[in-house]
């Protein structure tokens, strides 16, 4: 990531999609995933950045998150589709902080994993 310059979401998510893609025949990536969260036009609703796909059925949200201040939202997003697709075994996200000045290298790790860990 350190050197990757520009906009180094759009090139994680197109690496995550290529490796997932050959790892199988059987696997494939819906780029623009509906949200599992339906509200009044845009307002409400969360997407995955993809939906890893096996066998044709949504295997794994993956979202790609690079302001802090979004970390939670994103891991809430993962969390809806859990609820609205069985088939969904795992999430993947995907966090860094590629700010710079007062906030360079902030993160909010250990709020995280309390999540994540049901310990909030």
């Amino acid at each position: 990531m350190n050197r990757i310059y520009g906009c180094a979401h759009s090139s994680v998510i197109g690496f995550i999609a290529y490796e997932w893609l050959n790892l199988s025949e059987q696997n494939t990536v819906l780029d623009g995933a509906p949200s599992p969260i339906v509200g009044n036009g845009r307002i409400g609703q969360q997407y995955s950045d993809l939906l890893l796909c096996k066998n044709q059925e949504p295997y794994i949200p993956f979202q790609v998150e690079l302001v802090v201040a979004k970390y939670h939202l994103k891991l809430k997003a993962l969390y809806a589709y859990f609820d609205s697709f069985k088939s969904t075994e795992y999430g993947l996200l995907f966090l860094t902080n590629l700010t710079s000045g007062k906030n360079k290298y902030m993160h909010n790790w250990e709020d995280i994993k309390k999540t994540v860990l049901g310990n909030d």
